[in-house]
């Protein structure tokens, strides 16, 4: 089905809207207004993007890092500076306020701060543009010592799908080099290899991004990038040489098929309207969906069509008159209206992907809020030319990156780049964090950048999986009961073994078992029991089996348990403790070495007459 992000383009043109009204003088939360007092300074340093040193572009799902440098700082009462920083949609002054962070005092004189927050922690939906403002108070917050600014955009992060070619139909807004190779145009320099533009083009960037290569061709040779300088949309040749867009979809099919996860890109109709004067905005569409439906028929499943930017304001356009250029751009949003319906039509017709870009509304609000974009010149070609397109003896602007046209017609490298970054941004899966995981899929939509996640976008330490109130990166015990007790590791007492003697804390009645010892189902070693109560651990206790309450000795023994004299009669009951080893004892454990019976002072064993008192009578 078609994807169209009507939201996002009624947001951005309010956004626009927002943007174009007057700064006012800089004011304060105090409301007070700057004073110069020829001593503090203070600047905002971020690094630019990429080769553009006037450009500061991130995606949400990227740190923004910038410095505050400051000199002429009063030594003497540093401590007691008092200074806010604020992040905007928009300008400062009427912009919608995302961030604010405040501090007090600097170390030195001269020196820089360091900071570093995710893009995504102030990032609006469908806002683009942002300004960091940094403000230098005295220490009563009543004088404004110096304040700075710095202007900057955010690209939501996207995860773009498996894309094995990206197959591009077009003209010079698009072309690689395909003209340069038939004609010898653009001259290079001052255009860069063959491109109408001063860089790279946007598919370029496009492709770079994806991980996958994009090379000109034309005619029956390979290369999937089309786009010829010229080329109008429609079929055959425009000034019999130039294939249009029709000529070049025929020519690549003719002798290549179109795999369902090529992405088609068809991006035209920019000469029909500037150099045939074309007014009739249905014919121009009608051409679009014919080339869409041809792409269609030679299997193509996912296509991309971008409508107009307002090419009134193009240099070229420059000296018509001011009802002219009205007229021109109302009829401009006429065609990029009706392209709109008829995609949104074809594609439920032929029940496939096809998403319109909406490059229009991207160009206005870079045309009228260029200093976010490091673009300081949005209405004159940097190269001065009195033709459409420039030669190698023309003057060029040396702050050619800050111009949005390089000629009278097309748009320099850095506008490229933008474009390329806005269409990557549209043709992608929305992934705010940058974690890899679509925004539909996220459960943790706003991980910290860098951090590993799994399939649901989340971290361990954003996890609970058995809900236990610790979270699964500092979690010992996975899978505890529903409400069981844990710990800080997360376990619960019948997870643990805290003396590592394999019964569990919930069990053992033993805590503190020294390690490797044998222990029974209740978790406690032999020396840690004393089973029959006797005050004598099991593993020294001889006697198992006192009696309760009976008096023992070190080793665990009651009287009624031992028998010192071997006799075998028991200590308590011996009458005779030290009987020799051997003899016969009666149940008192006495032997007839030890009896008297007749009590004649002669011992049984010797008593030959038993009866007597004296032992002889």
């Amino acid at each position: 089905m078609a994807e169209h992000r009507n939201s996002r383009k009624s947001a951005m043109i309010v956004i626009i809207i927002m943007l174009m009204l007057p700064i006012s003088t800089l004011t304060t939360s105090a409301g007070v207004n700057k004073s110069i007092t020829g001593n503090e300074d203070i600047e905002i340093q971020m690094e630019s993007y990429h080769s553009l040193p006037n450009l500061f572009a991130f995606e949400t799902g990227e740190l923004i890092n910038w410095n505050l440098t400051w000199s002429g700082v009063d030594s003497t009462s540093s401590n007691f500076y008092q200074y806010d920083y604020t992040i905007h949609a928009g300008y400062a002054n009427n912009g919608t306020l995302t961030f604010n962070g405040s501090g007090q005092g600097f170390n030195s004189s001269n020196g820089s701060l360091s900071f570093s927050f995710p893009a995504y922690e102030f990032w609006i939906n469908s806002s683009y543009e942002y300004t960091l403002r940094f403000v230098l108070w005295d220490q009563n917050r009543n004088q404004l010592l110096d304040y700075t600014e710095k202007e900057f955009v955010i690209f939501q992060s996207t995860i773009q799908s498996n894309i094995s070619k990206l197959l591009v139909f077009g003209d010079s807004l698009s072309d690689m080099g395909n003209s340069k190779s038939a004609f010898g145009t653009p001259e290079s320099p001052p255009y860069y290899n063959g491109r109408f533009a001063t860089g790279p083009m946007w598919n370029e960037h496009v492709a770079a991004e994806i991980g996958i290569n994009i090379s000109p061709g034309s005619g029956s040779a390979p290369g999937s990038n089309r786009a010829f300088g010229g080329a109008e949309a429609g079929e055959g040749m425009n000034y019999f040489v130039i294939p249009n867009l029709g000529k070049q979809i025929e020519d690549y099919t003719n002798n290549y098929w179109i795999s369902p996860n090529e992405k088609v890109m068809i991006w035209g109709g920019g000469n029909n309207f500037l150099n045939s004067g074309e007014t009739n905005t249905q014919k121009v569409v009608n051409y679009i969906v014919n080339h869409v439906n041809d792409v269609y028929s030679n299997g193509a499943k996912d296509i991309v069509v971008l409508n107009m930017p307002p090419l009134e304001k193009t240099p070229s356009y420059s000296d018509e008159s001011e009802n002219n250029k009205q007229a021109f751009h109302e009829r401009l949003k006429d065609y990029n209206s009706k392209l709109e319906a008829a995609m949104i039509d074809r594609s439920s017709a032929l029940n496939i992907s096809i998403q319109l870009i909406d490059v229009f509304v991207m160009f206005e609000t870079i045309y009228w809020n260029g200093s976010f974009y490091g673009i300081s010149n949005v209405t004159h070609a940097a190269c001065h030319h009195d033709g459409f397109t420039c030669d190698s003896g023309d003057y060029i602007e040396p702050t050619v990156d800050e111009f949005i046209f390089f000629d009278k017609i097309h748009p320099t490298g850095t506008t490229h780049e933008l474009l390329g970054m806005y269409v990557l941004e549209q043709i992608g899966m929305a992934d705010i964090d940058g974690d890899g995981v679509e925004n539909s899929a996220d459960n943790c939509p706003k991980t910290p950048i860098g951090d590993f996640v799994n399939h649901f976008g989340c971290r361990l330490a954003d996890l609970d999986t058995d809900n236990d109130g610790v979270n699964d990166l500092l979690d010992q015990c996975h899978g505890t009961i529903t409400g069981a007790i844990v710990d800080e590791q997360g376990c619960a007492e019948y997870q643990k073994d805290t003396d590592e003697d394999g019964v569990a804390d919930d069990a053992d009645n033993c805590p503190d078992t020294l390690a490797n010892t044998v222990v029974d189902g209740f978790g406690c070693a032999e020396y840690q029991k004393d089973t029959d109560g006797d005050g004598v651990t099991d593993d020294i206790d001889i006697c198992p089996d006192t009696e309760i309450g009976a008096q023992v000795n070190v080793i665990g023994c009651a009287q009624n348990q031992i028998d010192d004299d071997w006799d075998g009669v028991m200590n308590d009951v011996d009458q005779c403790p030290n009987t020799p080893i051997g003899e016969l004892v009666n149940a008192e454990g006495c032997s007839l070495g030890q009896l008297d019976s007749d009590d004649d002072e002669v011992t049984d064993d010797l008593d030959s007459c038993p009866g007597t008192t004296n032992g002889l009578d």
